[in-house]
């Protein structure tokens, strides 16, 4: 991180506290929204639900950032960080109250949206704030931090969240999900009001505009579909541990998950492995490739098998999805507040479709089924991405 590249004072210590938390935020906010995932088979068993329905405890909580960020991009490229999150952590301890004295489980939904609906702000926020901050290179190696953060934030919250379960149940282990971001608002007041443009109103114009700079249009696609594959994997595996009879342990579920780790390190390490393999177009691609042997390994009737499989997806995955934001800032034309938050529409999209509608297809033609499913678009994205082998002029 040069003086250059970098627009806060020259005072390291002070921005070296806001990074850091905005990094812990990142971890908290991620952990919020995936924190149910690992609970899902004690949830429809509390509340009599099935797995489509039960589903929805994740997927209303993504299907927010799919809308949102569409009209929370343009208020962030005017408004601060600081003002926005300071009273978003508030409202989001607050939703942790709800969800712990929730009577049923629609008024369980309500408050899932409610999350989901303050999430965007914060996520377009961070990215924000971080795409002001860098640039260049530098904002990608910045971006690629942020990613890696999101998924050391969805192994911690679904580890965390399982062992809180465990212990004291799932109301609980929910509840201090949401009150952990809080300890932030010591730090968030320290923050200066950066420099904001002129505030005005956009265009769906202008965003599809945007769809249209070269690559960008391409990547968006792949991100929404390669998170549906990867949502509908995470979100169903509780459902397919206790088929195989090793899903009555909310921890245990949990620690499924481990996999994350291995795309934390890979995301912290997209630089060299870019350069490693002749692009970041090239390493999306041989990322996702991954993915073709694994659906397959998914299928067989042992739980260490799946673990494997599970933990060498998240490597291909991470190392293909460490590279989207990074490159889609670098290529846009559009005001970076407003392709943040066009970015978490089609990430998040994907991912709360993924979360939900695979429910339909396991009820109907089991597990294999979703695996047929997934392999389908899983092809389309490696199509696509190898398209894209000139985005690599770029590196």
């Amino acid at each position: 991180m040069t003086n250059k590249a970098n627009k806060a004072p020259s005072s390291s210590r002070p921005d070296l506290l806001v990074w850091i938390t905005m990094m812990y935020l990142t971890v908290c906010e991620i952990g919020l929204l995936y924190a149910p995932q690992p609970l899902l088979n004690v949830i429809s068993q509390d509340f009599g639900t099935d797995k489509a329905t039960t589903a929805l405890a994740v997927s209303t909580g993504l299907f927010p950032l799919a809308i949102a960020p569409l009209f929370y991009g343009p208020l962030v490229s005017r408004a601060t960080a600081r003002q926005l999150l300071t009273g978003i952590l508030l409202l989001v301890a607050a939703t942790g109250a709800g969800l712990y004295f929730a009577p049923s489980f629609n008024v369980l939904l309500g408050w899932r949206v409610v999350q989901g609906m303050l999430a965007p702000a914060m996520m377009t926020a961070i990215m924000t704030y971080i795409s002001r901050q860098f640039h260049g290179s530098d904002l990608q190696r910045a971006l690629a931090v942020y990613i890696g953060c999101t998924i050391l934030g969805g192994f911690i919250s679904r580890a965390t969240s399982g062992g809180i379960s465990t212990l004291f149940g799932w109301r609980t282990a929910l509840l201090c999900m949401a009150l952990a971001p809080l300890p932030a608002l010591a730090v968030l007041y320290r923050m200066r009001d950066e420099a904001r443009p002129v505030a005005r109103r956009h265009s769906f114009r202008e965003y599809l505009t945007g769809l249209l700079d070269p690559g960008v249009g391409s990547l968006m696609l792949i991100e929404a579909m390669t998170f549906f594959v990867f949502g509908g994997i995470s979100n169903f595996l509780p459902f397919r541990m206790a088929e195989l009879g090793e899903g009555n342990s909310e921890f245990m579920v949990g620690l499924m998950y481990a996999g994350y780790i291995l795309g934390v390190l890979v995301s912290f390490n997209s630089r060299r492995l870019t350069t490693l393999c002749g692009g970041p177009a090239k390493l999306m691609f041989w990322g996702l490739i991954v993915y073709v042997p694994m659906l397959p390994a998914l299928i067989l009737k042992n739980g260490m098998a799946v673990f494997g499989a599970l933990c060498l997806i998240c490597l291909g995955h991470f190392t293909a999805h460490s590279n989207a934001p990074g490159l889609i800032n670098r290529l846009t034309t559009l005001d970076k507040g407003m392709i943040n938050g066009l970015y978490l529409t089609c990430y998040y999209g994907g991912g709360s479709l993924g979360s939900w509608l695979p429910g339909f297809v396991y009820h109907a033609y089991g597990w294999n089924g979703c695996m047929i499913l997934f392999g389908a678009m899983i092809a389309l994205t490696l199509l696509l991405t190898w398209r894209l082998r000139y985005i690599d002029v770029l590196r």
